[in-house]
């Protein structure tokens, strides 16, 4: 016998395939019982609670979360590899952890081109967690309690996010438009501005289903990772289950009765499962009779106070049956079943009936993303999968079927097909960006000046945009995906070998982008991606690491004899090809709450095709090879740490943006010559933004809040009373107020340079930085103050340019702050500070083409650049450089008006 066969578990050895049988799910010895087993898995538990909280912070939405998340893997990385260490034993499946690892490397070394640093950090930084998830799944797993563990969390978490998909899309999206019309600061808030762009619009009034992912197409994401695994699950579950109740009925060896310690667990766990059902069957029954009220009233809290007494009062029988009834009749019969059959036979029974319901959820939630490119996607792998389940089966019956050439052409014409249909998809079926936007949160989207800002509350339809038959047949989507592949293979061909650097395609894109084509951040197709952001070798590296894992797990589902493990393998392998279908339109693997569960499943598929094989013999190499990695990995742990601590000092982006704002508004607004007789009023939320505490607006204004019952009177606030959130404040003493506030500043910006030095290499803080010591500058009277802010200032803004130099703002404000600082200039090297400003302003063009704000900003900087030299009396340059710089200013209204 050969060592390859020697290797094969007995039942995969046979030349057919075994018949369906019930024996117990995991390799342990005979005498271990259930709950030793499930207490030997730590590292499956680590992943599980990962995989339970993975999909509620959107990796987007949410960046500084990803970094617990990475710890979490890491963690369960550090374990496995002492493991390794100290008890011995080899890794496995080690030519894809090679190519996976060989594209980080690659990543690494095109890093030393990265246009910025701070985005290939964070990259480098996520990916590496990728690379730890992949290794740990296909090695650390090695019981099928332990995957089953993992693959539990996955079921669940994948139907809480199908469930809430759907809550949230019927009823906490309507709230939260109706909260946002009833009180317009909300946008402020929690948005940083009254006004909503086009991104936040679209999320919040088109009725697409997003859930906790934030953007539909990442639930989509979401769903086709679970939807083929679990299909696969609930076709095993529901033969498995009959064929327990067959041996039962038949009272075969295969249905022994169950030992006294079971009937013990199956005692223990119905009361939980009661509860849980109790609970649902509540929510369920409430949701139904009275969320629409609750959405209906003008103080919704109340509402539901009122609706959840009528259920106890008046609806009482309903909520008994939905509560109480159901949940007994449901829990008596899986206790009759566990006590008569066993615990196995228990839990069988659950999977059989409630796989089917997640299957049902997912594709509900899905259709409700309304995305084309990931029912596509869904549809291409099921296809593929149910083709090579039934040529495999087919082949395996044939007497003298011993080659897989003939399934493997087969499912290869599949694949093409496949790709075909996907290529085609578009993710969206309205217009729209999917994602956050290129600019500054501070800019706006056209790169413009800072402003606060508007007082315009934003427009909010109550009941949403529906999605349309002519929505989804509109091709416009996939017209803006062929504009952002135009954009990118511009991008590609200037950058082919070394990329732009990892995690750079969103700041590269405006040198790029044509007019008309809209602000994103990704090329909606993650090879492409790649390609620009890595270069060729990155791509190919990539490309090389899921061809080789496509290819393997082909080849590996043909020769399975097991039909269980078939399935549940085509289950898993399905779920990753529909997730590398659905990249080539979309940006998957740009958000680390998706593709966590890409790498996860990936690691989960090597882990269960190698269960039954001996454990290999220990080798040195690996041993010693794991060492490097685990000292790189404490060193991401570290960075990690520091990025965490750097933002926490911050705060949300939305906060910053909303306390500059408000700290421009505020200074703006209030002067120490204003009429006493007309005290400036201000809703105290604004100085509380601003870091302005009770006391310190106490000092120079009184707060007031607003007398009850529609008066539109006012009363001044008790000293003993708590400030509600529509409290204001009426100014007393506009100096003393300017005070505070360039205290509260200047304390924010001790804040901001504590965090840089941390992190010093995010180029928005220093920006963020340059911007509130350009706010300073015209709120001293004091020349040395004025001459050390200005200073402030420049460093700052040159430093933004430092870390990344490739976008249009930044060089805008480096060029103001150069012209700050030839203001204070009392020598002839005035003109050459305004000539360094100017030229700042012209790359800045160069840098964002089609900004007509850009342009704009260039040629007022041309005609303030002819003021400076008539005052140095060059008066024939001056007259041609303002001449110029009017014409390119008409030249930009002109681009603005056509867009």
């Amino acid at each position: 016998m050969s060592a390859k066969a020697a290797r094969k578990p007995a039942s995969r050895a046979k030349g057919k395939a075994t018949t369906p049988h019930l024996e117990p799910a995991t390799h342990v010895k005979s005498g271990e019982h259930t709950v030793k087993r499930f207490a030997q898995e730590p590292i499956a538990y680590i992943l599980a609670v990962l995989v339970l909280f993975r999909p509620w912070r959107d990796g987007i939405t949410f960046p500084t979360d990803n970094v617990y998340y990475l710890w979490g893997i890491q963690v369960a990385f550090i374990l496995w590899a002492l493991l390794l260490l100290f008890r011995g034993g080899a890794i496995r499946h080690t030519r894809l952890a090679l190519l996976l690892g060989l594209f980080l490397v690659v990543a690494v070394l095109t890093a030393a081109n990265s246009i910025q640093a701070d985005a290939t950090y964070r990259a480098l930084l996520f990916w590496s967690g990728h690379f730890c998830l992949f290794v740990v799944a296909a090695n650390a797993l090695r019981t099928r309690t332990a995957i089953g563990i993992v693959l539990s969390a996955f079921v669940a978490t994948a139907f809480a996010e199908a469930v809430f998909s759907v809550i949230h899309l019927n009823y906490i999206l309507p709230l939260t438009r109706q909260q946002l019309a009833l009180d317009p600061s909300l946008a402020e808030r929690y948005f940083g501005s009254s006004t909503l762009n086009a991104e936040l619009e679209h999320r919040l009034l088109v009725n697409r289903a997003f859930g906790s992912f934030l953007f539909p197409n990442a639930l989509a994401a979401f769903m086709l990772v679970s939807i083929p695994y679990v299909i696969g699950q609930a076709w095993i579950s529901v033969r498995q289950y009959l064929a327990g109740l067959t041996a039962a009925r038949e009272r075969v060896s295969a249905a022994p009765s169950p030992s006294p310690r079971q009937s013990f667990l199956v005692l223990l766990i119905t009361p939980v499962t009661f509860t849980i059902l109790m609970v649902a069957g509540f929510a369920a029954f409430g949701f139904t009779a009275y969320a629409r009220d609750v959405l209906a009233s003008p103080n919704p809290q109340l509402a539901l106070q009122v609706g959840l007494q009528a259920i106890l009062r008046s609806h009482w029988l309903g909520s008994a049956v939905f509560a109480v009834v159901l949940p007994l009749a449901v829990s008596s019969y899986l206790f009759s079943v566990g006590v008569r059959h066993g615990l196995r036979m228990y839990w069988l029974t659950v999977r059989a009936y409630f796989l089917p319901v997640v299957v049902c959820m997912n594709a509900v939630a899905l259709m409700m993303t309304y995305s084309r490119g990931g029912m596509l996607a869904l549809c291409a792998a099921l296809l593929f999968a149910g083709g090579l389940l039934w040529w495999t089966a087919r082949t395996l019956r044939a007497k003298n079927a011993r080659s897989i050439k003939p399934v493997a052409v087969v499912a290869t014409m599949l694949v093409v097909l496949s790709l075909s249909l996907s290529i085609g998809a578009a993710s969206s079926p309205a217009p729209s960006n999917e994602q956050p936007l290129v600019a500054s949160p501070t800019t706006g989207s056209d790169g413009a000046a800072y402003q606060p800002p508007a007082s315009t509350p934003p427009k909010v339809n109550l009941r949403g945009i529906d999605v349309t038959l002519q929505d989804v047949l509109n091709p416009a989507t996939m017209l803006l995906r062929l504009g952002y592949w135009r954009t990118g293979f511009l991008m590609a061909k200037d950058n082919f070998w070394t990329g732009v650097g990892f995690g750079n395609f969103g700041t590269a894109y405006p040198k790029y982008q044509y007019p008309g084509a809209p602000d994103v951040k990704t090329a909606h197709n993650d090879y492409l991606q790649m390609l620009c952001e890595t270069g060729l070798f990155g791509l190919i590296a990539f490309a090389l690491f899921w061809g080789a894992f496509l290819w393997s797990g082909l080849k590996r589902i043909i020769r399975e004899r097991e039909p269980w493990d078939r399935w549940m393998l085509t289950g898993l392998y399905a779920s990753v090809l529909a997730f590398l279908l659905h990249s080539l339109v979309d940006f998957n693997f740009v958000n680390p709450a998706v593709a966590f569960f890409v790498f996860l499943l990936a690691g989960i598929f090597c882990a269960w095709s190698s269960l039954g094989e001996p454990e290999p013999t220990p080798r040195a190499v690996h041993q010693i090879f794991v060492v490097p990695i685990l000292l790189v990995v404490a060193l991401a742990g570290g960075v990690g740490y520091r990025i965490v601590d750097a933002d926490s000092m911050l705060g949300p982006q939305n906060m910053q943006d909303l306390r500059l704002n408000s700290a421009r508004g505020l200074f703006d607004a209030i002067s120490d010559k204003a009429d006493p007789n007309q005290a400036p009023m201000f809703p105290v939320s604004h100085f509380r933004t601003v870091l302005l505490g009770r006391a310190s607006i106490e000092k120079f204004g009184v707060i007031h809040v607003p007398v009850g019952g529609g008066s539109g009177g006012h009363r001044p606030l008790g000293r003993q009373e708590r400030m509600p959130p529509n409290a204001f404040v009426i100014i007393r003493d506009p100096a003393e107020a300017q005070r505070q506030l360039l205290a509260a500043a200047k304390t924010w910006i001790a804040v901001m340079v504590s965090a840089d030095a941390l992190y010093p290499y995010d180029p928005d803080v220093a920006d963020k930085l340059f911007q509130w010591y350009d706010l300073l500058i015209g709120r001293t009277t004091v020349q040395k103050e004025k001459q050390r802010l200005v200073l402030e200032a420049l460093r700052w803004a040159e430093e933004s340019v430092k870390r990344s130099p490739a976008q249009a703002w930044f060089r805008m404000s480096y060029g103001k702050a150069l012209w700050h600082r030839a203001n204070i200039e009392i020598s002839g090297k005035a003109l050459d500070f305004y000539g360094r400003g100017l030229e700042e302003y012209r790359i800045a063009t160069t840098l964002y083409p089609i900004s007509s704000q850009v342009l704009a900003q260039y040629g007022a900087a041309l005609v303030e650049y002819g003021a400076a030299l008539r005052r140095f009396g060059r008066n024939a340059e001056a007259a041609e450089y303002e001449q110029r710089g009017r014409g390119i200013v008409q030249r930009a209204q002109g681009n603005a008006a056509g867009r």
